[in-house]
């Protein structure tokens, strides 16, 4: 063979080869791009996106917390627990003790805040007995006597120790003298109301 046969044997072959080698390595390169470009969108769309945060929401809820633990709880104005702690704190004035009435009726007390006692006892004939405490005023009504006990005068009323005769006799015209205001004065002496008379009937 001559040289110059070998020489287009050469230029035949060759330019062939150049192609398939520059087609395979082109070839190569994008589909290395198109790989590294989809692991990268992978990437990105594995990753959370953050939140939004509202405008109109940052702040305030922290702020209104903020203020509730430093004022710490309240009751509402007007709830029950308003109204449970000022009956706790206001203390309740209680209504003083007074005697039942019987024969002896009570009129008056020394000390309005403060109970009054009045004990009465027949202890026999025209006998009677009256103990009493913080009472400045009472009145003896004679139609009201126990069962059994004298129903004409004189009669006895000892008061707090203290003799008191009571007649039963008219004061004046159409006043009757069965009903008669006794008074203790501030030194502890008993004494008749002169000045206080009773109709027949009335209280």
């Amino acid at each position: 063979m001559s040289l110059r046969g070998i020489q287009l044997r050469r230029s035949a072959l060759f330019p062939g080869g150049l192609v398939a080698l520059v087609l395979v390595a082109g070839c190569g390169r994008p589909e290395q791009s198109s790989v590294a470009q989809s692991n990268e969108r992978s990437k990105v769309a594995s990753q959370p996106s953050p939140e939004k945060e509202s405008p109109e929401s940052e702040g305030s809820v922290s702020t209104t917390d903020e203020a509730a633990k430093a004022d710490g709880p309240t009751a509402q104005p007007g709830s029950p627990d308003d109204v449970e702690i000022a009956e706790r704190e206001t203390p309740q004035r209680r209504k003083p003790i007074r005697p039942t009435d019987n024969w002896v009726i009570f009129r008056e007390a020394f000390d309005p805040d403060d109970d009054a006692i009045c004990g009465t006892a027949w202890v026999g004939e025209n006998q009677f007995e009256v103990k009493t405490e913080n009472v400045k005023r009472v009145t003896i009504d004679l139609t009201r006597l126990p069962d059994g006990a004298p129903t004409k005068g004189p009669w006895i009323i000892r008061l707090d120790g203290q003799a008191v005769e009571l007649t039963g006799f008219k004061p004046r015209d159409g006043y009757t003298g069965l009903k008669r205001d006794l008074v203790r004065s501030q030194n502890g002496k008993w004494s008749v109301d002169k000045s206080k008379y009773y109709r027949a009937g009335s209280n």
